[in-house]
Order: C-alpha cells, then structure tokens, then sequence
C-alpha cells in the first residue's frame, strides 16, 4: 500500500514540474506600439494604409516571426482581415520594426479619411497574432492586442488636399404624402472650396445626409446633374445637393417639431469622385464630411386641387374610317392656398389620366401667359386643359366611358413657386388628386 501512495506521488510531482518546466520555457509576450499610420496612395473603391509598428522582444531568447495575422480599428473604422508575410528575427535588445498594410472599404471609412492629414492624431485598436519560430518552442504564437493613438505620417495633402465643405443653407423644397407615407425633399446648399492648387473635375457625388437622426437613401449627383462638377485650384463654387425623406406620421411628426424648433442637426457623409487633375486623367476619391446644426427655411404648406368637373370635345380624323381622335378637355379646379402666406406660381406641370387614359405632360404656360396669384388662406378657380391624341379604338372606347355623365381621374404633377410674401423663393410643391366627377358636356367636333 505504501509503495502505491509513493507512485502516485511521484507522478504529482512529475507533473509539477513538467508544467513549471513549460511555463518557464514559455516565449514572454513582446511589447508593440503603433509608431505612424500613412496613406499609401488616393483611395479608390477601397482605401490603403500603411501600420508601421515597433516589436519589442521582452525575452531572453531570439525568435523568427514568420507572418501575421491581423486586424485593425482605427476612428472606430474597422479593417478588412489582413494577412502578412515578415520572416524576420526579433532579437533581444533591438526593437523590430515593421510596416504593415491595411485595407478598408473607403465607402465605410469616409470619417476616418476626413481626418486623414499629416500630422492628425487617430485613435486605433490592433488585434491578431504573430506566427513565430525559436529553436526549442519550434512554431508557437503571440497575440497582438494593443490600442492607443499614433499620428499620421503621410495623409492626402501628399497626394492631394482635401476639399473644405460647409452647408451654407438647407431648405424644404417640397413635401407631400400619399398612401405610403410622408414625403420631405431638402436642398442642401455647401460651399466647396478646392484647397489644391491644381482644378479637379469631379463626375459623381455620393451622398447620405442625416436630419434630426433620420438618415436618407444614398444620393447621387448624377442623378440631378449632367455635367462634371469642376473646381479650380484655390476656387471656393456653391453645390447643390437635393435629398429625399421618405416618412412614417411619427417621424414627420418629430422632423415638423425640429423644423419649428428652430434649428436642426444634420450631417453630409459621402465622396467625391475625381476623374481629372489640371489636365492629367485620374481616377481617386476626396472624403465628404460635415456636420452641424442649422436653421431650416420655412416650409411653404402643399396646396390642395379640386377638381369639380370635366368637360370638352373630341374630334373623330379619318374618312370613312377613323385614323385617331383628338380629345381637347377641361378640369375645372379649385386650389386652395393652404399657407398663411401670399404665393405666385410661375409653372404648373401635370399629367392627367381620365378613365385610364394617360395624357402626355401639361404645362400652365402653354395656355396662360400671366402668372397664378393666390393669397393665404385662399381659393382660385382654375382650368387646366388636357389633350389626348389616341388611336381609333382607345379613342372609342373613351368616348364610351365618358358618356355615361361621370369621368374617374388622377391628376399628378408640381407648382413651381417663385414668390412668396412678396419675398423670392424656388420651390417645388406636389400636386396630387383623384376621384370621380360630372362629365358636365362632351361634344363632338368637326
């Protein structure tokens, strides 16, 4: 028995000092530090950066990193997973030093690369391990885990400097709703100053802009605009970025509370797409950061249009057969001025489909040649003629569904604003009705 009990201690105690063996053979965690962060070239689709690190080799022993794998957080920005080959030594008493590069999509990392000029300080975390050879431990890990700040060495003012954009306005162009909710359409005026000396011709702006928290689709400039934006070097132009809010009631309600308030808080988050410097072809992003709070131009309220009956006349072309049928008709509308304030309307484009029929674009213009004048608060009556040239059977069958007294439509379109109170504006302001109204004539002509 007593032979037993002095085995199994032996073997306790050889596995004590096995273990103090391995925990003393063990490689000691070397000390790392982010010494510079660089920008490697002008970000395209993703955006390159040099990590230049200094290893430390806390241990007595010399060992061989083979490579690395990693990861980093910079500006709260995160990397893609990066891998890198290094078979160097980390001796005893001489830091290694090391550059590592580093990808980030450049859509994600539009805050960092605003801050990314010589000399700005950036906050990062790295993660990931070192691969390492020693003699005795053979292949063996290290962890990478370090955070703190580090400057940038070489920013876009080596390449190219950054544009200064400031929101100089921003207003409500339209709103209106329909079955899907809310509809808000904001123009955002900046100021665009080319702080290069050299012109840049920019063929797209991609944008996202934020308002009192709500945060709009992405938004494109070649969606509004046909030609390049050009900047001279030095030169400060005025841009216009129109955006989208698609809204529940509830946000309405909170982004209407915002607006009377006062001031809202916005921010413009996007990129500017280079395809010329001077004379020279290039193809590179600037970063479109800014932020912010600003006093909202008043919100001019959407009129409401009526319409009270339909009337006119259709010709039948062709002989004996009929070729077409022309139909000149009249809505007869009444709009309210729902505002407080006086408006004239310069234009009025819209498009009406009666009994499914879809007319061509009308325009105000092509029938009144004095402007619409509407007080607050106020109604005018209206007419807004259509015209429909259609084909021998849909001509027909128009003519059949309208002689039964009543017409169903929808009338969609836009007034365009040019005053209000006697003060000048540009805005652009739904108009949208439908419903089933009195055919009060419908005659044929000659």
């Amino acid at each position: 028995m007593k032979t037993k009990y002095f085995a199994q201690l032996l073997i306790v105690l050889g596995t004590i000092t096995l273990f103090s063996c391995k925990n003393k053979d063990l490689f000691e965690q070397p000390s790392i530090e982010v010494t510079g962060i660089s920008l490697q070239e002008l970000p395209g689709e993703y955006t390159h950066l040099n990590v230049d690190l200094k290893v430390t080799n806390n241990d007595s022993r010399e060992a061989t990193i083979a490579d690395v794998s990693y990861t980093a957080v910079i500006e709260g920005i995160t990397s893609e997973d990066m891998t890198s080959d290094i078979n160097k030594e980390i001796l005893v008493g001489t830091p290694l030093e090391l550059t590592l590069p580093l990808t980030l999509k450049t859509k994600d990392a539009i805050k960092l690369l605003a801050k990314l000029d010589k000399g700005e300080k950036l906050n990062y975390t790295v993660t990931g391990t070192f691969h390492a050879d020693e003699p005795v431990l053979k292949r063996f890990d290290l962890p990478i885990d370090v955070s703190g700040t580090a400057n940038v060495d070489v920013g876009y003012e080596d390449f190219y400097k950054q544009p200064d954009v400031t929101v100089t306005d921003l207003t409500v162009s339209s709103s209106g709703d329909d079955a899907n909710g809310y509809t808000y359409n904001f123009d955002v005026t900046c100021d665009v100053k080319n702080n290069d000396t050299r012109s840049v011709s920019i063929d797209e702006v991609e944008y996202v802009v934020t308002i009192n928290g709500l945060t709009s689709e992405t938004q494109l400039y070649s969606n509004t605009y046909t030609e390049n934006l050009n900047v001279d070097g030095g030169a400060t132009i005025s841009l216009t970025l129109p955006v989208t809010f698609d809204l529940t009631a509830a946000q309405k309600v909170d982004l209407d509370n915002a607006i009377a308030s006062g001031t809202v808080d916005y921010s413009v988050e996007g990129t500017f797409h280079a395809v010329k410097v001077d004379d020279s072809t290039v193809d590179f992003i600037l970063p479109l950061y800014v932020t912010g709070s600003i006093t909202v131009e008043d919100m001019f309220e959407q009129p409401d249009i009526t319409v009270n009956t339909i009337d006119g006349t259709y010709t039948i072309n062709g002989s004996p057969v009929p070729t077409s049928y022309t139909f000149n008709l009249n809505c007869n509308t009444t709009i309210e001025n729902l505002d407080s304030r006086a408006a004239v309307i310069d234009e009025i484009e819209y498009v009406v489909t009666t009994e499914g029929v879809v007319s061509e674009t009308q325009y105000y213009t092509n029938t009144y040649s004095t402007n619409l004048s509407i007080s607050g608060g106020a109604s005018v009556d209206l007419i807004l003629p259509v015209t429909y040239n259609l084909g021998p059977t849909e001509g027909a069958n128009l003519v059949i569904g309208l002689s039964d007294g009543f017409a169903d439509y929808v009338i969609d379109g836009t007034f365009h604003v040019i005053e209000v109170d006697g003060e000048t504006a540009d805005l652009t302001l739904p108009l949208h009705n439908t419903g089933s109204v009195p055919v009060t004539s419908l005659t044929q002509g000659k």
